[in-house]
């Protein structure tokens, strides 16, 4: 076993290289760790309670959900410098990025909403309001899936019109979800 920290919480894999990015909620930093040896290599200061990590498809960007500051951390994953903080309301938790790198999507547990971020402006483009106490979205094909916490269920939004189409009951507390790389499933 590896320590990376006093909170461990959200972790992503850097879609090139493989090394691993870890949020640590109590040092407000993430951890980044060499592949297999997971050996410490790399800290990166970020907003307060880091959660949610994800990469753009290329792996030039890691971003940071980072609850307690409202905001969304951009971070160069080369030089492991923060580049922008992009403030998106209260409490971001998750953070998912679309296939082509465009928009990043953000779970906010205490906004009962999703942020859609444009990551080229670096700014949020549309609120969306979901079930009570989102924490992850995942994306499949036009659409994305909230968990809502509070509300046993999960949010289905068309990322067309940017509306919430659909409400799946699913049971008590969902928190992580995903799709298949196909976006035939979700999970």
């Amino acid at each position: 076993s590896v320590t990376v920290g006093d909170g461990p919480l959200g972790i992503a894999v850097h879609p090139i290289d493989g090394r691993v990015f870890v949020a640590d909620w109590y040092l407000n930093r993430i951890n980044v760790l060499r592949p297999v040896s997971l050996e410490t290599i790399g800290q990166i200061a970020v907003g307060k309670s880091p959660s949610g990590v994800a990469f753009t498809p290329d792996g030039r960007w890691a971003l940071s959900a980072d609850r307690d500051s409202n905001a969304v951390s951009v971070v160069d994953a080369a030089t492991l410098k923060v580049v922008a903080v992009i403030p998106v309301g209260e409490r971001p938790f998750g953070v998912t990025v679309s296939a082509d790198g465009q928009r990043a999507y953000t779970a906010k547990v205490k906004g009962d909403s999703v942020s859609v971020i444009d990551l080229e402006r670096r700014a949020v483009v549309a609120t969306v309001g979901v079930g009570l106490r989102p924490y992850a979205v995942a994306l499949a094909g036009d659409l994305a899936f909230s968990t809502d916490q509070y509300a046993e269920s999960v949010s289905v939004i068309d990322l067309t019109t940017m509306k919430k189409v659909k409400t799946i009951e699913v049971g008590g507390y969902p928190e992580g979800i995903g799709a298949d790389p196909a976006g035939r499933y979700v999970y």
